[in-house]
């Protein structure tokens, strides 16, 4: 199936894929806050999200509250790492186009099932990208918080959770 085509190339071209992204993040006028970082800082960075990615793609359900942890303290890094939150935001946007681009120029879409194939597996990339991009602001939005506070048992972290699982799956079905 070509879906697991395309997680096979996230899984084993990640390197590839890391190495893209740091030139371009550290070149792109829109994020001059990465400059400052060393690429070993930011190489660890962007593959955690493509190797994520690639593991929990085919879980999105399950391990939605996974997801959503890691992005929060995520978020909450980048916030103390001074890294302004749109510069945050559109470096993890940057991380999807990398991705796009390669699984474009790696010549497995030869006809128009191909393409549709892989506008829907790319329509899943989209979902967990907008998650990704809500919890992480969350996340940066509250580093002025202390970490025990936002994930306590009914905390801030359950709810939001909570809240925004309830509002996309209503919102998909």
């Amino acid at each position: 199936m070509l879906h697991d085509k395309f997680i096979a190339l996230i899984e084993t071209h990640a390197e590839l894929l890391t190495r893209n992204w740091i030139r371009e993040v550290k070149n792109n006028p829109l994020t001059p806050g990465y400059k400052s970082l060393s690429d070993d800082d930011l190489h660890f960075k962007v593959f955690d999200v493509y190797r994520r990615l690639s593991a929990w793609l085919p879980q999105e359900e399950t391990a939605f509250r996974e997801i959503a942890e890691h992005y929060m303290k995520l978020g909450r890094a980048r916030a103390h790492e001074g890294i302004k939150l749109s510069e945050v935001l559109y470096a993890t946007s940057l991380s999807k186009v990398e991705l796009w681009k390669y699984i474009r120029s790696q010549g497995i879409i030869n006809d128009a099932i191909d393409m549709y194939r892989a506008l829907e597996f790319f329509r899943r990339i989209d979902s967990f990208y907008d998650k990704m991009i809500y919890f992480i602001s969350t996340g940066y939005e509250s580093a002025h918080m202390e970490e025990h506070e936002i994930f306590k048992k009914s905390g801030f972290f359950d709810k939001v959770a909570d809240s925004f699982a309830h509002w996309f799956v209503k919102d998909i079905k």
